[in-house]
């Protein structure tokens, strides 16, 4: 009898700690989706950004005469994507 006392109370502790494991990996799998969800909005945000910063560039090459892509006192080429063309 004092045997199948001891597994119940090792199953028992067992148990728990496997409760415990599954909260604390819970709690980390929820943190990880709440940091990807802020680097997701981020990244939108940062994209925006850039979109208009490129229109902005735009209008200005546009005003001023200066093709989009094309670097003033450029003697070698034109730079268009970050890329020399000669």
């Amino acid at each position: 009898m004092e045997f199948l006392r001891e597994q119940e109370l090792k199953a028992h502790d067992r148990e728990l700690k496997l409760i415990a494991e599954k909260r604390a990996l819970e709690d980390r799998v929820k943190n990880l989706e709440d940091e990807l969800q802020k680097q997701v909005l981020l990244n939108k945000e940062m994209a925006k950004k850039v979109r208009m910063i490129e229109v902005q560039v735009h209008k200005r090459s546009e005003a001023s005469g200066v093709k989009p892509g094309v670097a003033v006192g450029n003697t070698t080429g034109t730079i268009k994507s970050g890329t020399v063309n000669q």
